[in-house]
């Protein structure tokens, strides 16, 4: 990775959704290292996702589950 070069938004998203491939993974982490840039999008990225994980769980437990 360049380190000149932020972290793509499709990276960040992967990496906070815990999708990013093996190989890409070790090349960001240094990157994370060295970039609060890219740093703050990820923990921004990684509230958001934590906030929806759980409205989403709030609203399961909230809705009457469906008899099959």
């Amino acid at each position: 990775m360049d380190f000149s070069e932020h972290i793509s938004e499709d990276a960040i998203e992967r990496c906070a959704m815990k999708t990013l491939p093996e190989l890409e993974i070790e090349p960001l982490e240094v990157h994370l290292l060295v970039c609060p840039g890219c740093q703050d999008r990820l923990k921004h990225l990684d509230e958001f996702l934590a906030a929806l994980r759980a409205a989403a769980r709030k609203i399961a437990q909230e809705t009457p589950g469906e008899e099959g």
